[in-house]
């Protein structure tokens, strides 16, 4: 309903039948009304094949509702003006509709995670990869295809809003995939290429020579631990580190975000912590991927943060195959960021600062005890490729700061307080020398402008915040 009040409403959306005005269906009184609804979808969907091929297909009003609650519905809608000129922000519909979906996760218990990732994994991820004006995305898992929402919305924040960023995805679910083409379409994007299929079997892009398509960026969520039965694959090429008799498809998975990432590409994929640490066959995998080069960093996020699971999860930031700067290649970044989630009612989330903290401290490349370090491949493996957090980042307890009697006498900032909150810090992408310099091998002093230089750089560094309440409002 939320989608013919919508075309009707705002002209130009999509091309409106007579049939499918929401002035037809409201002068309806006979008993039929959920019939009258199904023929208004599927007129739409017949007169915009370009963007609503498939979509309502399944769509069955009268299989779901009686007459009475579709009546009570329709005169809620009524009641509300969805063209652009009635509403208080612009894409106040698309931010209705992450609403809806968002409390269908939570009610959908561990069938939400399958469709909808929650929308701090998804800004995290998206600021990792960082996309740009006239890149291409591709989520590969679309679910209901907010990574590729975030993306557009990344690239308007930092380029304008006629920013152009192209969208690909495809998803495995009918129903889910259904309900991605109808969220891009309610936040104004209709120029998407998202597909519909198996993506590890049959994966639908395809360069015009072919040859599967490659991206500027793959932001993904697969199911976790999803079950591959051995069976005739089209470009069985992605899986050059081989597992093509895995029953587990976490793995394969990563290969298909390697080998769909252009030379220069980024990628991230969320994945369970086995992963990092199983052997066999995916002890093999990991070794290979390491040792090409083609690991930037492993995030672990910490537990409770998905829908329908409380295991933790990690992201794993991936390169195309001109691997990483220079400066960076033959290391990992761990970042251990267990801590970095706070605790809801019925799920754990990433809040903006936590975002940032993470963000910077992978933009900045930098070890800071109990949450980041830098690892050599040699290194790596001489734990035998095993990528598990722990053996690397040990999360360190906070600690009741002491007095220091000398700093109390003599002046100066320990260096040792600085180090002890040094993550805080990084947080906000302000280093040691914004506010310090070195007196001794221990201790500070404050710079004298370095309050001036924070002070400038204070609206870039609440912007997340102020985000995250205007969307409150």
């Amino acid at each position: 309903m939320l989608v013919l009040k919508r075309a009707s409403d705002q002209p130009g959306v999509l091309r409106v039948p007579e049939r499918s005005l929401w002035s037809h269906i409201v002068g309806y009184e006979g008993k039929a009304l959920g019939h009258v609804l199904n023929e208004a979808l599927w007129e739409l969907e017949r007169n915009n094949p370009e963007v609503l091929k498939g979509v309502f297909e399944a769509l069955d009003f009268d299989r779901r509702l009686g007459r009475a609650e579709l009546k009570a519905l329709v005169d809620h809608f009524d009641g509300i003006l969805l063209g652009d000129a009635d509403l208080e922000f612009g894409d106040e519909v698309g931010r209705a509709c992450d609403q809806l979906l968002s409390e269908f996760a939570d009610s959908a218990g561990k069938r939400g995670g399958e469709f909808f990732t929650p929308r701090s994994v998804v800004r995290l991820m998206v600021r990792l990869v960082r996309p740009q004006q006239g890149q291409s995305v591709y989520d590969p898992f679309a679910g209901s295809g907010g990574m590729l929402l975030e993306a557009r919305q990344y690239v308007d924040e930092h380029y304008g809003g006629s920013a152009d960023l192209a969208l690909f995805g495809q998803e495995a679910n009918g129903a889910t995939w259904a309900m991605a083409r109808l969220n891009l379409l309610l936040h104004g994007i209709a120029d998407s290429s998202v597909l519909h299929g198996d993506t590890l079997t049959d994966p639908l892009h395809s360069a015009e020579d072919g040859r599967l398509r490659c991206f500027d960026r793959v932001l993904t969520n697969p199911p976790f631990s999803m079950k591959h039965y051995e069976k005739e694959v089209r470009h069985p090429e992605r899986m050059k580190y081989g597992g093509a008799s895995l029953k587990n498809a976490d793995l394969l998975n990563v290969q298909h975000v390697l080998a769909t990432l252009r030379p220069d590409g980024i990628g991230a994929v969320v994945t369970p912590h086995g992963v990092l640490f199983r052997r066999g066959t995916e002890g093999e995998i990991r070794r290979a991927i390491v040792e090409d080069d083609r690991l930037e960093a492993v995030i672990g996020i910490g537990p409770n943060v998905f829908h329908g699971t409380s295991i933790p999860a990690c992201i794993l930031v991936l390169r195309g195959a001109n691997g990483a700067p220079a400066d960076q290649r033959g290391q990992v970044l761990f970042i251990n960021a267990e801590r970095e989630v706070v605790t809801g009612r019925s799920q754990n989330r990433l809040d903006p600062q936590n975002i940032e903290k993470i963000t910077n401290v992978f933009r900045e490349w930098v070890d800071i005890p109990g949450f980041s370090r830098v690892v050599s491949l040699e290194e790596i493996a001489d734990n035998e490729f095993s990528l598990n957090i722990p053996l690397y980042v040990h999360a360190i307890p906070p600690v009741e700061p002491t007095l220091d009697v000398r700093a109390a006498l003599f002046g100066g900032v320990p260096r040792s307080e600085f180090e002890a909150e040094a993550a805080k810090f990084h947080s906000y992408g302000i280093r040691l020398t914004d506010l310090f310099t070195p007196r001794n091998e221990d201790y500070l002093d404050f710079r004298s402008d370095g309050c001036e230089v924070i002070a400038a750089r204070l609206p870039s560094l609440a912007a997340a915040r102020e985000e995250e309440f205007i969307e409150s409002c």
